[in-house]
């Protein structure tokens, strides 16, 4: 049973929200989930790395949502959209007649959020000129604002996000070394979709799922779903969410590939839908393509996992005959032989 501390959600509520934050079995999602679960109950700051579109905000506002300051604001902010001549402004607030066009004063966002959660979202984008206002409000837990004279204390946890994660701590970061080591206490790392497939059936029966009082129930065709292991997936879960929304619309019972991935199509030129060419058409075969790549990546991962062609294509939402006729051409899974993980492709 869940128990009351005050305002610190514990128990199964706790456990529901990191359960739905972010959907998926895969490993490494799992242990980034448990580290920031972990990290919630705690009052330290948490940075999240990951690519456009895993989720770093559904993390962060899973953090607050189980944390002590559950009941207190939690607010977002993207660095990268604030005007350079506002940075200060915004964070920190300030008094009427600070600069042309301060016709009143405003609190900023760390006043806002006070007694709660503040969530940076792409603090890379921050100029590095204001990173060392943040780092001292952030070590004396109080703030001056734009054109103020006293100081204001303040009380807030720090969620930043960053997709970018070359060089983060080194010469060359877009962070400062002194406010990363203040952020980065605890470190969430998101895996991009592209090194999870055997998550996109769970989530695409969500997707429908979830949208089904809108469309009507709906299915996905075994084509449909082999496109969708197939493709590299750059804007991750937001993409096949889009992706899914899009279908919903232009197709009636079933969404078809085409629907899905419109620039995949064959009428796109290239291989249809990024499938494996047919060994047997004659022509010569160049090197495999990235989305080919990755429909090896993820059918390995799931003979890896659950050991049998039968498990693994029902993992995948794809019937056992096309599982077991990749597979023998990937050369997953042989007659007699144990799993055999195969290396993910990369981004690159």
């Amino acid at each position: 049973q869940p128990v009351d501390k005050g305002r610190c959600r514990v128990g199964n509520e706790k456990t529901r929200s990191f359960a739905s934050a972010i959907r998926g079995r895969d490993p490494a999602l799992r242990h980034a989930l448990d580290v920031a679960e972990r990290a919630a109950a705690s009052h330290l700051s948490v940075l999240i790395l990951g690519e456009t579109g895993t989720g770093k905000e559904l993390v962060a506002r899973a953090i607050h949502d189980a944390s002590p300051r559950a009941a207190n604001p939690f607010i977002p902010v993207n660095c990268g959209a604030i005007p350079r001549e506002l940075v200060e402004s915004e964070l920190f607030g300030h008094e009427r007649g600070a600069f042309t066009g301060a016709d009143a004063a405003r609190p900023g966002v760390f006043a806002e959020a006070d007694g709660g959660t503040l969530f940076l979202d792409e603090l890379g984008e921050l100029p590095l000129a204001q990173q060392p206002q943040l780092l001292r409000v952030l070590e004396t837990g109080s703030l001056r604002r734009v054109g103020g004279r006293g100081e204001l204390p303040v009380d807030v946890r720090i969620v930043a996000a960053t997709h970018r994660k070359t060089d983060l701590g080194g010469s060359e970061s877009p962070i400062r070394l002194d406010l990363y080591h203040r952020l980065a206490i605890i470190v969430v790392d998101l895996p991009p979709l592209r090194e999870r497939k055997s998550d996109i059936p769970e989530l695409v029966h969500a997707f429908l799922s979830e949208l089904e009082p809108t469309h009507g129930p709906r299915r996905v065709s075994a084509e449909a779903m082999e496109a969708l292991l197939a493709y590299s997936w750059p804007g991750n879960v937001r993409e096949l969410r889009y992706a899914v929304q899009r279908a919903l619309v232009l197709c009636d019972d079933e969404l078809t590939p085409e629907a899905l991935l419109p620039s995949a199509s064959p009428s796109r030129g290239g291989t249809a839908m990024g499938r494996p060419r047919d060994p047997g058409a004659g022509a010569p075969q160049s090197e495999p393509s990235h989305d080919e790549l990755g429909l090896r990546a993820a059918m390995s991962d799931a003979y890896a996992r659950f050991g049998s062609v039968r498990s693994a294509a029902r993992a995948l939402d794809m019937p056992k005959s096309t599982f077991a006729d990749r597979a023998r051409r990937f050369g997953i899974a042989r007659r007699g032989s144990p799993p055999q993980p195969i290396e993910h492709p990369t981004s690159g």
